[in-house]
Protein backbone atom coordinates (compact mmCIF):
# COMPACT_ATOMS: atom_id res chain seq x y z
CA UNK A 1 0.00 0.00 0.00
CA UNK A 2 1.58 3.23 -1.17
CA UNK A 3 -0.47 5.69 0.08
CA UNK A 4 0.19 6.76 3.54
CA UNK A 5 -3.06 6.30 6.28
CA UNK A 6 -3.30 6.11 9.75
CA UNK A 7 -6.21 4.43 12.30
CA UNK A 8 -8.29 6.58 13.95
CA UNK A 9 -7.30 5.47 17.06
CA UNK A 10 -3.47 6.53 16.81
CA UNK A 11 -5.60 9.50 15.47
CA UNK A 12 -6.57 9.59 18.70
CA UNK A 13 -3.37 8.69 20.92
CA UNK A 14 -0.92 11.04 18.57
CA UNK A 15 -2.63 13.83 20.41
CA UNK A 16 -1.14 13.46 23.79
CA UNK A 17 1.70 11.13 23.15
CA UNK A 18 5.50 11.83 23.99
CA UNK A 19 7.88 12.56 20.74
CA UNK A 20 8.76 9.15 20.66
CA UNK A 21 5.39 7.40 20.60
CA UNK A 22 4.83 9.77 17.74
CA UNK A 23 7.49 8.98 16.05
CA UNK A 24 6.64 5.06 16.39
CA UNK A 25 2.80 6.19 15.23
CA UNK A 26 4.25 7.93 12.27
CA UNK A 27 6.16 5.18 11.38
CA UNK A 28 3.16 2.55 11.37
CA UNK A 29 1.29 5.17 9.20
CA UNK A 30 3.66 4.89 6.36
CA UNK A 31 3.92 1.47 6.61
CA UNK A 32 7.47 0.82 7.89
CA UNK A 33 6.74 -0.38 11.35
CA UNK A 34 6.40 -4.15 12.43
CA UNK A 35 4.45 -4.08 15.76
CA UNK A 36 3.06 -6.53 17.81
CA UNK A 37 2.16 -10.30 17.00
CA UNK A 38 -0.62 -9.63 14.42
CA UNK A 39 -2.56 -12.58 16.13
CA UNK A 40 -2.73 -10.95 19.66
CA UNK A 41 -6.21 -11.28 21.28
CA UNK A 42 -8.03 -12.28 17.58
CA UNK A 43 -10.34 -14.60 19.55
CA UNK A 44 -11.32 -12.40 21.97
CA UNK A 45 -12.15 -9.21 19.06
CA UNK A 46 -14.49 -11.99 16.89
CA UNK A 47 -16.58 -12.73 19.96
CA UNK A 48 -16.95 -9.32 20.95
CA UNK A 49 -17.69 -8.25 17.40
CA UNK A 50 -20.07 -11.15 16.94
CA UNK A 51 -21.88 -10.26 19.67
CA UNK A 52 -22.24 -6.71 18.76
CA UNK A 53 -23.67 -8.17 15.09
CA UNK A 54 -26.13 -10.12 17.08
CA UNK A 55 -27.53 -7.03 19.01
CA UNK A 56 -26.04 -7.79 21.43
CA UNK A 57 -26.64 -11.52 22.33
CA UNK A 58 -23.63 -12.17 25.14
CA UNK A 59 -24.81 -15.43 26.07
CA UNK A 60 -21.63 -17.32 24.50
CA UNK A 61 -19.02 -14.74 25.90
CA UNK A 62 -18.71 -16.86 29.07
CA UNK A 63 -18.61 -19.67 27.03
CA UNK A 64 -15.83 -18.18 24.64
CA UNK A 65 -14.22 -17.63 28.53
CA UNK A 66 -14.22 -21.37 29.24
CA UNK A 67 -13.14 -22.75 25.45
CA UNK A 68 -9.82 -20.09 26.10
CA UNK A 69 -9.23 -22.06 30.01
CA UNK A 70 -8.78 -24.83 27.74
CA UNK A 71 -6.79 -24.08 25.34
CA UNK A 72 -3.30 -25.12 25.38
CA UNK A 73 -0.58 -22.79 25.50
CA UNK A 74 2.69 -24.76 23.56
CA UNK A 75 4.80 -21.47 23.91
CA UNK A 76 4.77 -18.04 26.07
CA UNK A 77 3.19 -16.62 23.45
CA UNK A 78 0.22 -18.09 23.60
CA UNK A 79 -0.13 -18.21 27.50
CA UNK A 80 0.22 -14.46 27.42
CA UNK A 81 -2.74 -14.63 24.42
CA UNK A 82 -4.28 -16.72 26.24
CA UNK A 83 -4.74 -14.52 29.23
CA UNK A 84 -5.09 -11.27 27.49
CA UNK A 85 -8.13 -12.89 25.53
CA UNK A 86 -9.90 -14.20 28.84
CA UNK A 87 -9.43 -10.48 30.44
CA UNK A 88 -10.57 -8.86 27.53
CA UNK A 89 -14.16 -11.30 27.92
CA UNK A 90 -14.33 -10.65 31.44
CA UNK A 91 -14.00 -6.34 30.92
CA UNK A 92 -16.31 -6.48 28.12
CA UNK A 93 -18.87 -8.53 30.27
CA UNK A 94 -18.35 -6.10 33.02
CA UNK A 95 -18.44 -2.80 31.02
CA UNK A 96 -22.07 -2.75 30.72
CA UNK A 97 -21.57 0.28 28.18
CA UNK A 98 -23.78 -1.13 25.86
CA UNK A 99 -27.24 -1.40 28.12
CA UNK A 100 -28.84 1.32 26.65
CA UNK A 101 -28.13 0.12 22.77
CA UNK A 102 -29.39 -3.09 23.68
CA UNK A 103 -32.65 -1.79 24.98
CA UNK A 104 -33.17 0.98 22.10
CA UNK A 105 -32.61 -2.17 19.57
CA UNK A 106 -31.06 -1.59 16.18
CA UNK A 107 -30.34 -2.53 12.66
CA UNK A 108 -26.28 -3.46 11.53
CA UNK A 109 -25.38 -2.00 8.75
CA UNK A 110 -23.00 -3.72 6.07
CA UNK A 111 -20.57 -1.62 4.57
CA UNK A 112 -16.93 -1.84 2.86
CA UNK A 113 -16.29 1.67 3.75
CA UNK A 114 -14.06 1.67 6.31
CA UNK A 115 -11.82 5.25 5.72
CA UNK A 116 -12.18 8.36 5.05
CA UNK A 117 -9.74 11.19 4.13
CA UNK A 118 -9.27 14.26 6.24
CA UNK A 119 -6.86 17.15 5.25
CA UNK A 120 -5.28 14.94 2.74
CA UNK A 121 -4.64 12.32 4.93
CA UNK A 122 -6.36 8.99 4.80
CA UNK A 123 -7.94 7.86 8.10
CA UNK A 124 -8.89 4.12 8.65
CA UNK A 125 -12.08 3.82 10.93
CA UNK A 126 -12.71 0.76 10.41
CA UNK A 127 -15.65 0.45 12.76
CA UNK A 128 -16.51 -2.42 14.55
CA UNK A 129 -20.46 -1.99 13.75
CA UNK A 130 -21.71 0.61 11.70
CA UNK A 131 -25.91 0.26 12.67
CA UNK A 132 -29.34 2.09 12.75
CA UNK A 133 -32.51 2.60 15.02
CA UNK A 134 -35.66 3.64 13.26
CA UNK A 135 -38.12 6.44 14.54
CA UNK A 136 -40.86 8.08 12.68
CA UNK A 137 -39.86 6.62 9.73
CA UNK A 138 -36.55 8.49 9.95
CA UNK A 139 -33.20 6.46 10.63
CA UNK A 140 -30.71 7.17 13.27
CA UNK A 141 -27.14 6.17 12.98
CA UNK A 142 -23.87 5.04 15.45
CA UNK A 143 -20.60 3.20 15.32
CA UNK A 144 -18.48 1.81 17.74
CA UNK A 145 -14.49 1.44 17.41
CA UNK A 146 -12.66 -0.24 19.92
CA UNK A 147 -9.56 -0.51 21.43
CA UNK A 148 -7.17 -2.85 22.93
CA UNK A 149 -4.17 -1.32 24.48
CA UNK A 150 -3.36 -2.77 27.63
CA UNK A 151 -0.04 -0.52 28.10
CA UNK A 152 -1.49 3.12 26.87
CA UNK A 153 -5.05 3.79 28.21
CA UNK A 154 -6.65 6.46 26.50
CA UNK A 155 -7.19 9.86 28.46
CA UNK A 156 -10.64 11.32 28.03
CA UNK A 157 -9.38 13.51 25.13
CA UNK A 158 -7.99 11.21 23.00
CA UNK A 159 -11.66 8.70 23.11
CA UNK A 160 -13.42 12.51 22.10
CA UNK A 161 -10.96 12.81 19.24
CA UNK A 162 -11.50 8.72 17.99
CA UNK A 163 -15.60 9.59 18.29
CA UNK A 164 -15.29 12.90 16.56
CA UNK A 165 -13.67 10.82 14.01
CA UNK A 166 -16.24 8.20 13.90
CA UNK A 167 -19.20 11.05 13.50
CA UNK A 168 -17.07 11.93 10.37
CA UNK A 169 -17.06 8.60 8.93
CA UNK A 170 -20.71 8.56 9.49
CA UNK A 171 -21.29 12.00 7.70
CA UNK A 172 -18.74 11.31 4.90
CA UNK A 173 -19.83 8.04 4.13
CA UNK A 174 -22.89 6.21 5.61
CA UNK A 175 -26.15 8.98 6.16
CA UNK A 176 -28.10 10.32 3.23
CA UNK A 177 -30.46 12.57 2.44
CA UNK A 178 -33.00 12.54 5.99
CA UNK A 179 -30.58 10.14 8.04
CA UNK A 180 -29.13 11.84 11.08
CA UNK A 181 -26.25 10.74 13.09
CA UNK A 182 -27.18 9.91 17.22
CA UNK A 183 -23.57 11.31 18.49
CA UNK A 184 -24.27 9.07 22.10
CA UNK A 185 -23.85 6.57 19.60
CA UNK A 186 -20.34 7.31 17.95
CA UNK A 187 -18.77 5.23 20.83
CA UNK A 188 -14.83 5.27 21.63
CA UNK A 189 -14.60 2.53 23.54
CA UNK A 190 -11.24 1.62 25.12
CA UNK A 191 -11.54 -1.57 26.54
CA UNK A 192 -8.63 -2.60 28.82
CA UNK A 193 -9.41 1.14 30.59
CA UNK A 194 -13.12 0.13 30.58
CA UNK A 195 -13.87 3.38 29.04
CA UNK A 196 -15.96 4.73 26.85
CA UNK A 197 -16.80 7.89 25.31
CA UNK A 198 -19.71 9.49 23.03
CA UNK A 199 -19.03 12.46 20.38
CA UNK A 200 -19.95 15.83 21.16
CA UNK A 201 -23.45 17.06 20.31
CA UNK A 202 -22.42 20.02 18.10
CA UNK A 203 -20.01 20.32 15.62
CA UNK A 204 -16.90 21.44 18.43
CA UNK A 205 -13.49 22.14 19.17
CA UNK A 206 -12.70 18.59 18.59
CA UNK A 207 -13.26 18.36 14.85
CA UNK A 208 -10.73 21.35 14.55
CA UNK A 209 -8.64 19.63 16.66
CA UNK A 210 -9.09 16.45 14.42
CA UNK A 211 -8.23 18.00 11.23
CA UNK A 212 -5.52 20.29 12.71
CA UNK A 213 -3.73 16.84 13.59
CA UNK A 214 -4.41 15.59 9.93
CA UNK A 215 -2.75 18.32 8.60
CA UNK A 216 0.12 17.57 10.67
CA UNK A 217 1.01 14.12 10.35
CA UNK A 218 0.41 14.42 6.68
CA UNK A 219 3.06 17.23 6.03
CA UNK A 220 5.33 15.05 8.45
CA UNK A 221 4.97 12.11 6.58
CA UNK A 222 5.35 14.11 3.44
CA UNK A 223 8.86 15.44 5.13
Amino acid sequence: MDKNSISINHLGEYYTAPNGRKRTIEKIAKQKYQGNHPFWYTLSKNRIKKALKLNLDTSFISKSIEEVLKKKAPKEWHRKNNLGNIEILQRFLKMRFYKNLKEMGYTVVSTDKKSIEINGLSVDIKPDIVFFTEENGRKYFGAIVLRYNKSRAFKQINGQLVAEGIKLFLEKEIVEDDDLILPDFCLSVDIFSETVVSAAKTTSAHRKIVYDLCKDIRDKLAS
